[in-house]
This record gives C-alpha cells, sequence and structure tokens, in this order.
C-alpha cells in the first residue's frame, strides 16, 4: 500500500505548526518547523499529546510562534 504523505504548508512564514493528518486511515500528527526562510523539518507523531509537548518545547526554545491547526478538541 503507498501513502501519499501531505506537503508541508506553503507560504513565507516562520514558527511551528502542528497539524492533524490520514495517512491511509492512519490518524498522525505532523509537528513542522521553519526556524529560517529556506529550513524546514518534520516530524511525524501517533500520539497527539506528544506532538504537542514536542511542538510546544520547540516553540519555546527557538523562541518561534506556534499555530495550532488541529481540528478543535485535539488533545
Amino acid at each position: 500500500m503507498r501513502v501519499a504523505i501531505p506537503a508541508p504548508r506553503g507560504g513565507n512564514w516562520l514558527g511551528v505548526a502542528i497539524e492533524d493528518h490520514d495517512l491511509g486511515g492512519v490518524a498522525m500528527v505532523a509537528v513542522t518547523i521553519r526556524a529560517r526562510a529556506g529550513q524546514m523539518e518534520r516530524t511525524w507523531y501517533a500520539d497527539g499529546a506528544a506532538a504537542l509537548a514536542y511542538a510546544l518545547g520547540q516553540a519555546d526554545d527557538r523562541c518561534l510562534p506556534m499555530f495550532d491547526f488541529r481540528e478543535a478538541g485535539a488533545e
């Protein structure tokens, strides 16, 4: 089975973004970090609480804003 991984949010932004995704029927949470223009890193989590903790920690450590694009009621 092939699963298409969603492209990161486009645009010219800096910060930490957390988003829900459905990858082949599996609920996953992506944390995308853009600390500088042209640099991006993304980490995938099955556990929403772990993803949120990581996103908050990275935003705090790097002095970046955090954008929460998860559905309402997410962990």
